[in-house]
């Protein structure tokens, strides 16, 4: 008996020592991270040396390239030092559903920061490479994001007064795109073509890694008594991520004059294959008079938003420069493609206006492709606001299947507040099109009877009739209940 418990005891020991000279970096080489921050807890005298005790630790693991999982349903409350920079995440974070309690006093700062390794490499391509499927040799190797600037200017954006006279020049856009390029070949399409006269593009790329990058389990709130702008997490030049299971509130302060300008508690920029699921946002510093957003997005390719749940006054959901996105199960107050966007797609999705007297819309302008609604339901709510200030109104369509709708203030499905007769300097703007509308099966809800439902309604309409081409109306099966 002893014999066989010496052979098996032997065995086993081989055994072990193959695993580890095949696994070394999973069984010895990876740091205790968890104990190291349940210790900077412990001994931590105020909110500022925890947090920059918390940076330490995340440093060394991102130096390192390893991941990083917190104690469990831990709360640290930490304050953000004048000399504070975002702290880098690793490919893989799980903050194991700790809290962070954050005052700030001192600076707008983005908490964590998610970028790439890599560095921007400049290169020089022609129009007709800029499509899906062409093949670009120069890029061979590991996957790459194309980033593409249109150096013309795209269209600029003009504050208009109440009779729909322009008052000011509030920016000049430009447009970008983002391509995926795998051994070589480009994956997809831009959201425009640049296969005409006026585009001047500027190409860059940068290397990425195809393996999903992970940022979950995180309650983050935002105190009252901060005097400056915390945001929580900044994602740039990269691929595939997923961020999940996030909770994130902000306290407000009793008056409004003492909120911030341009909250953006997520931005995501110049980045491909993202995916948010079972996030929630109770709130942000936007209301009616100031605007921000809950997350704010530009130049991205290919987002998935499932059990999105966002709560604020104003600015729920941004982009601009974006290039496919789908919504299912979610819950929002506003999805807005300022300008220069493709296909968006909603299913099973609450659209709610939680102000009385202010009127909520889902924004766009040059926009292209599909606008999608199946199975959704508007709230007091405008599903479609074409927004004039850009003066891009691009042809797209719009098709709702089987949604229910409460009309907002507008009693319509699109409204353009100023169709105005203003030429767009941008050549593949200059035509001004409304888009056209597919509808089955939509109850429109509470409509007052002295109120008539339109697709469309226009309040300033300065253009040509014979300038507008005409639209395609394509209704099946409307009640009203």
């Amino acid at each position: 008996m002893n014999k066989h418990i010496k052979q098996l005891y032997t065995y086993t020991r081989r055994i072990l020592f193959l695993v580890g000279l095949a696994f070394p970096f999973q069984l010895f080489a990876k740091s205790d991270y968890t104990s190291e921050l349940r210790q900077a807890l412990l001994d931590s005298r105020s909110g500022i040396e925890l947090i920059q005790n918390i940076r330490m630790i995340h440093q060394k693991a991102y130096e390192k390239g390893e991941p990083i999982v917190y104690p469990r349903k831990k709360s640290f409350k930490i304050v953000i030092p004048e000399d504070f920079q975002p702290i880098q995440l690793t490919d893989k974070t799980d903050f194991n559903g700790c809290t962070f309690i954050v005052e700030n006093t001192c600076k707008t700062v983005f908490l964590f920061e998610l970028s790439n390794r890599d560095h921007l490499h400049p290169i020089v391509l022609e129009k007709e490479q800029l499509q899906a499927n062409k093949s670009l040799p120069i890029l061979e190797g590991s996957p790459k994001l194309l980033i593409v600037k249109d150096n013309q200017l795209w269209t600029k954006r003009y504050d208009y007064d109440n009779q729909g006279e322009i008052t000011n020049l509030k920016q000049e856009c430009y447009r970008y795109d983002l391509l995926f390029v795998n051994r070589h070949i480009v994956s997809n399409n831009p959201i425009a073509s640049y296969q005409t006269s006026a585009p001047i593009p500027s190409c860059q790329y940068i290397n990425v890694s195809t393996e999903q990058k992970t940022i979950r389990n995180l309650k983050f709130i935002r105190e009252s008594t901060s005097t400056a702008l915390t945001n929580l997490l900044h994602i740039s030049y990269q691929y595939n991520v997923c961020i999940s299971d996030m909770s994130i509130k902000t306290n407000l302060p009793t008056m409004e004059k003492d909120r911030f300008y341009y909250d953006q508690c997520i931005k995501i920029d110049h980045s491909a294959k993202i995916n948010m699921k079972n996030v929630t946002v109770r709130h942000t510093y936007s209301s009616q008079n100031i605007w921000g957003y809950a997350i704010e997005m530009n130049n991205v390719l290919d987002c998935t938003f499932d059990h999105l749940d966002i709560t604020a006054i104003r600015g729920g959901f941004n982009t601009t420069c974006s290039n496919n996105q789908k919504f299912t199960n979610c819950i929002l107050n506003r999805v807005d493609v300022h300008y220069y966007g493709r296909d968006v797609t909603c299913e099973n999705c609450t659209f709610k206006n939680t102000v009385n007297d202010f009127h909520i819309y889902n924004r766009f302008s040059s926009f292209y492709g599909k606008l999608v609604y199946r199975h959704c339901k508007f709230d007091h709510f405008l599903p479609v606001r074409i927004d004039s200030e850009y003066n891009a109104f691009t042809s797209f369509d719009i098709e709702m299947t089987d949604c229910t709708l409460t009309p907002s203030y507008y009693n319509s499905i699109c409204h353009i507040p100023v169709l105005d007769s203003l030429e767009n300097d941008r050549q593949e703007l200059r035509e001004k099109y409304l888009p056209n509308i597919k509808v089955r099966n939509l109850k429109v809800m509470n409509l007052p009877p002295e109120k008539s439902f339109q697709y469309y309604r226009i309040s300033i309409n300065k253009s040509k009739k014979d300038t507008i081409p005409s639209t395609i109306i394509d209704v099946d099966g409307i009640t009203y209940h």
